[in-house]
């Protein structure tokens, strides 16, 4: 029969062998992240390598290249931009993953190129063509980044991008569209959105105007005289069909078809007789 001398070895190793597999077991399942992600957006310096971004969230840091003509991954080529000028900026989620904002061609122009692109698997794909979006329905789009214009806004894990469009409708305004992420992605948020920073905070109508109660909606919700004074507070854009929501003086909201580029008015719309745009 053994001693209390002779047991008291063996019980010392019993609990630390308890002790270091409860450590263990603390340790994986508390796992504290090594760095946290600081939501927001970066522009890239050219012809500057950065490396310490993991851009296809595998736990390795990538080699980021912009020279103003490319973007460059670890070495390869994996986007060309075109145009007069060019951007490149690194847009960071709360949750770590991120994202590339590349403009391409003339400030202005309505032949530039606004997109956000994803990196997975050695190659690049675009999230968001937000030159695309709206293209029957304006004479130029552009996202600025000095001035009162916000450009692109990271708050959590949505991107918010505000658009400055010479409509054809209502003239200039800023439209506002929102992305989330979900399933691995960036993914608009709705099919509707806010107008902001209007040149005119009133429209007035230069002819008779029928209101619809929805986007699409025949029925009517009501008319506009020649004269009248409006605001416009938000749009619904749906497989590139868009259209505006309207406020009268009496607060009451009516929809109507936007304007194609066919239905345009030389410098002013039809609609607005104070909606002016260029082209």
């Amino acid at each position: 029969m053994k001693t209390k001398e002779q047991r008291q070895p063996k019980m010392r190793t019993c609990k630390l062998l308890v002790s270091v597999f409860l450590l263990c077991i603390l340790t994986l399942g508390f796992r504290i992240p090594s760095e946290a992600a600081t939501p927001g957006v970066m522009k890239l310096s050219r012809n500057r390598t950065y490396t310490g971004y993991d851009l296809d969230s595998n736990g390795k840091k990538e080699r980021l290249l912009y020279n103003g003509r490319a973007v460059y991954v670890n070495g390869k080529r994996v986007y060309t931009l075109n145009g007069y000028d060019t951007d490149c900026r690194l847009i960071t989620l709360k949750n770590g993953r991120r994202f590339l904002y590349v403009f391409a061609g003339e400030d202005g122009s309505p032949y530039s190129s606004y997109k956000i692109l994803r990196y997975r698997g050695g190659k690049i794909s675009v999230v968001a063509d937000l030159s695309g979006l709206m293209k029957n329905y304006h004479n130029s789009s552009v996202i600025m980044w000095s001035g009162r214009n916000r450009g692109i806004w990271v708050s959590g894990n949505t991107v918010r991008v505000f658009i400055s469009e010479m409509n054809w409708t209502v003239g200039s305004k800023v439209f506002v569209l929102e992305y989330t992420y979900q399933g691995g992605t960036l993914k608009r948020k709705g099919y509707s959105g806010s107008l902001v920073g209007s040149t005119y905070q009133y429209l007035y109508t230069s002819k008779k105007i029928t209101t619809y109660k929805g986007p699409g909606s025949r029925t009517k919700a009501f008319t506009l005289k020649s004269g009248a004074k409006v605001t416009v507070t938000g749009y619904y854009l749906k497989n590139n069909v868009l259209y505006l929501k309207l406020k009268n003086t009496q607060g009451k909201s009516g929809w109507i078809k936007a304007l194609t580029r066919k239905q345009s008015g030389p410098g002013r719309s039809p609609l607005f007789r104070n909606a002016y745009y260029a082209g």
